[in-house]
């Protein structure tokens, strides 16, 4: 598990890209230069994102699929109000993606 806690302001300019955090947002498919957001229940056209200002790693959990081993993680995450939420990383990813919301609506994958 990681100790380390990352932040989920955006990274701007070379300055603000610490090694260490670009790293853990590949590792969790999380965009690099953008503000991390949330999206609470229920998902609708009414929702409204929630910055996210730090995350860490809280398990991780390794499966066979299809013949194929994957890692997945678990986030805990710690909104601008707040509040703290256990995430699968892959759902906060997805939450990244412009038609996140329409998505939940609609049952579609999301798009990059």
């Amino acid at each position: 598990m990681e100790d380390t806690i990352y932040t989920g302001r955006p990274l701007s300019n070379k300055k603000d890209i610490d090694t260490t955090e670009k790293e853990a947002r590949k590792k969790y498919a999380l965009p690099i230069t953008k503000q991390l957001i949330y999206y609470s229940v229920p998902y609708n056209d009414s929702s409204k994102p929630i910055n996210v200002i730090s995350y860490r790693e809280i398990d991780q959990k390794t499966y066979e699929q299809n013949g194929k081993w994957e890692t997945w993680y678990t986030l805990e995450i710690t909104l601008e109000n707040g509040e703290k939420v256990n995430i699968h990383y892959a759902f906060l990813s997805d939450m990244q993606k412009k038609n996140f919301i329409e998505s939940m609506e609609t049952g579609e994958e999301c798009e990059d």
